[in-house]
């Protein structure tokens, strides 16, 4: 499904999307039961864009002010 075309973006499949944050395919699979990320289907393929995939995660976020303090202690030791 990926053409030549620069704007046209690369789709992956559940196993690379799954690699690429680092869970389960099954977790993948309820993100996508969950509309947690937004998902193309093609019969009975799926396929994912990385870059919506990427924006769609960050609602979910967490600010540093909302962590425990001894996290952000932590978070700040690491940044140094």
């Amino acid at each position: 499904m990926q053409t030549n075309e620069p704007n046209t973006p690369k789709l992956v499949n559940k196993r690379e999307i799954a690699r690429r944050y680092g869970v389960s395919e099954r977790t993948i699979q309820d993100w996508m039961e969950n509309t947690m990320i937004p998902v193309y289907k093609l019969g009975y393929m799926v396929r994912f864009d990385p870059i919506e995939c990427d924006k769609a995660l960050t609602r979910f976020r967490v600010p540093k002010e909302h962590l425990a303090p001894d996290k952000v202690e932590m978070q700040r030791r690491i940044s140094e």
